[in-house]
């Protein structure tokens, strides 16, 4: 016996998509934030500039040159880090969309840092980015787990056990 889903169905589907989506960029970005936040007080806690992080992001778009130059943009280098940020919010709110429980939301929120740090700084930076070799390794690991798990917060349920 075959399931047939219906129109209004697919639209149900889809418009219970845009919220997952729309809660996932919004956690991206907060996420983000805490993320920059926590890489430019680090930056300023060791001597340099806070904003060095921001000119290590920009060198995405202006080529590892800039930074040597002096010529790399923090605003540039936060656009693009709350683009990314968002863009990864979204793609974390695809993973868990089907998901009914939050705990295990909250393992693969975790798990989504844990595998953008792999893939940014053992995949990516070694080919693409090497400027970002120079980063404290620690320290991206751990700011990378909490912005997963940052993220996920908005795409737990959050209504009481009784009314789901």
């Amino acid at each position: 016996m075959t399931t047939q889903t219906t129109p209004s169905q697919k639209v149900s589907t889809r418009a219970g998509l845009m919220p997952m989506v729309i809660r996932g960029a919004i956690g991206g970005a907060v996420a983000g934030v805490v993320f920059g936040a926590l890489n430019m007080w680090f930056a300023q806690s060791t001597g340099m500039p806070a904003d060095v992080p921001l000119q290590m992001i920009a060198t995405i778009v202006q080529g590892e040159d800039a930074l040597a130059a002096g010529t790399a943009s923090p605003v540039l280098g936060l656009v693009v880090h709350m683009v990314l940020s968002m863009a990864f919010g979204v793609g974390l709110a695809l993973l868990v969309r089907r998901t009914r429980s939050d705990a295990v939301r909250a393992v693969i929120g975790l798990g989504f840092g844990l595998v953008l740090y792999l893939v940014n700084f053992l995949v990516i930076s070694p080919i693409a980015f090497a400027v970002f070799q120079d980063a404290n390794q620690p320290l991206e690991l751990a700011t990378h787990l909490i912005f997963g798990s940052v993220a996920v917060l908005f795409l737990l349920d959050w209504r009481s056990r009784t009314t789901r």
